[in-house]
Formats: C-alpha cells, structure tokens, sequence
C-alpha cells in the first residue's frame, strides 16, 4: 500500500510541475526578426516557466540559466519578486515583437498577482500584462509588470499629434514603464542614472488656511506650497521612504506625451499618479520633462508633483512650456 501511495503522490508531483511549463511562440508576422531568434524563444520559455514554479514553490527566483538576461534585468526582477510574487496565466502565448526605437518588447503575457506573497505586505490581486524588453542583439534588458493595458493603447493609438513615430512612442511608453518599476523595486540606482546630474524636483504641498470653514481655498484657489530639491536630496529622502515601508505600489493612469516645440529630443511626459505604501497613500500629477536625445540613455531634468487636491483642470499642471532648456543642451 505504502509503495502504491508514493507512485501516485510521485506522478501527481511530476503532473504539477509539469503543468507550469509554459510555450512561448512569436506571433507570425513580426516586424524584424532577432539575430539568434529561437535561442531567444527556448529561454523566454525557460524564464516564464521558472516564474511559475517559483511562486507555485513560493521560493525565490532562480535565474542563473537565463544567460541571454543582463545583470540588471535580473536584479530588477528579483527585486520585484520580493515585494509580490505572480504568475503567468497561460500555458501557451503567442505574441507579436514589437518594435522600439532602441530594440524591441513583448507584450500581453498576462499575469496574476499573488496575494500575500513576497514580503506579505502586498494586499491586492490585479491582473497584469508583463513586457520584455530585448536589445537589437537578443538579450533581454528588462522584465516588468506593464502599465495598465487600456492606458498603454491609447497612448500608442492617439491622433499622432504628441509623437507620429510609433516606434519612438513604444520607445517613449518602454521608459515611462522602467521609471514606475524603480519606484516599485526601491531602485535607488537605477533612479539616480535616469535623472540627470542636476536634476530639479519639484513637490507641491497643499497648505491648510484658517478660516471660518477651514477650507483649503483661497481667493477661490487652492494655495499650494512648493519645495524645491535637487537629485541627491529627493533620492536621500526617497530612500527614507523606501526603508520604513515594505510595500510600495506605484500606479500610472492619464499619461500624455508631448515633444517639445523647440528643442529637438525632449518630451513633456504627464501622468496621474497613484502612489500606495504600506503607511501612506496618495493621488497626484506628475510632470516629467525627458530627454531623449541619447535614446539608450534617456535622462529626466525636470519632476514635479502636484496634490490631485490643486488641479482644478489640467491647464494647472506644470508643461514643457514651464521650463527654459539651457542653450548647451
């Protein structure tokens, strides 16, 4: 009887692990095709399956046999991996490569987020798209959860007065992505390389007038009081912020991008901003002014943030318009 248990208990162990084994294919008709194509399959399946096995064993990620991923893909997925763990929903995916400015990214791999998971801080079971995204040579760069689905389409399918080029639009949302995925990872290094060396952040506080109602008008305005810092100082205090809450989810939503009028390169990027922690919570725009002129190394000059409290309408919110573009540049 013993031995017969353990043949089954072995061939239901052997049924499970196999059900996490996922397929991956390139959808026909994709747009350039990579150098070293199905090596980058084999290893896309081996990367996607180690996930499921990862957070159906609820273990950390084992991603030593993924040699086409870089360091700092690998430590940014683990980084995520420890403040939630998830899954990927399909056992077979076919998906399109699409075209980036700088290389290419995949999409619609949808996941689900585990509940409880990682450092058991994180609290909500969304279902997400993953992006991939690979250089020219078929190494992947970087694996993140993606911006909600409907934002992203969009932005990709507006009325091409923002950005015309829709690869230079991908290349653009590809680091709108990366960005939100550093707040989310606590990835303080990463942020100090996106934002240039003299970087000028900007945080609006709304200011409590006494009154008779206390309200947070005046003259019909809400008053709002802004503080200036430089690189050092927000990611020092953002650090702080990083330390004292184990969970932090960072959520983009009402996302424009716009090129400026007069400086070849640089974009005004806006969005909403819906920041989660494990102690506090808030609802704010921010406003990115983003240099693209070196495409593999894109830097932000310009951050603000703005209470959703102080915008009555988006005329409120700060542009590209806002900030003069120093001649050297």
């Amino acid at each position: 009887m013993n031995r017969i248990y353990s043949l089954l208990l072995l061939i239901l162990t052997a049924m499970t692990v196999s059900a996490q084994k996922v397929e991956f294919y390139f959808e026909d008709g994709t747009e350039t095709p990579l150098p070293s194509h199905a090596k980058v399959k084999q290893q896309i399946e081996m990367l996607l399956t180690e996930i499921n096995t990862a957070a159906l064993e609820n273990r950390d990620l084992r991603l030593d046999r993924i040699t086409i991923m870089d360091e700092a893909s690998k430590s940014g997925l683990t980084r995520r991996w420890k403040s939630a763990h998830f899954n990927v929903d399909d056992e077979i995916i076919t998906t399109p490569l699409l075209k980036c400015a700088t290389g290419f990214q995949l999409r619609g791999i949808w996941i689900s987020m585990i509940k409880n998971s990682g450092d058991g801080s994180y609290n909500e079971e969304p279902n997400r798209q993953l992006t991939i995204d690979i250089s020219p040579s078929g190494q992947i760069v970087g694996v993140m959860p993606a911006l909600d689905n409907m934002v992203y389409m969009k932005l990709l399918q507006n009325d091409g007065k923002v950005v015309r080029d829709i690869a230079q639009r991908r290349e653009i949302l590809k680091f709108v992505e990366q960005f939100r995925s550093y707040y989310n990872t606590k990835d303080t290094a990463n942020l100090r390389r996106i934002f240039s060396d003299d970087a000028i952040i900007i945080t609006g506080t709304l200011v409590l007038e006494k009154g008779a109602k206390n309200d947070l008008k005046q003259n019909g305005k809400r008053k709002v009081k802004y503080k200036v810092s430089d690189r050092e100082k927000y990611l020092n205090d953002l650090q702080g912020v990083f330390d004292r809450n184990p969970y932090i989810d960072v959520q983009f939503s009402d996302i424009s991008v716009k090129a400026h009028s007069a400086r070849k390169g640089y974009y005004g990027v806006t969005l909403k901003q819906d920041w989660r922690t494990t102690r506090y919570c808030d609802i704010g725009w921010v406003f990115l002014l983003w240099d693209f002129r070196n495409p593999e190394h894109p830097q932000i000059h310009v951050r603000t943030w703005q209470p959703e409290e102080a915008i009555d309408s988006k005329d409120d919110i700060f542009t590209e318009n806002d900030f003069e573009i120093p001649a050297d540049r």
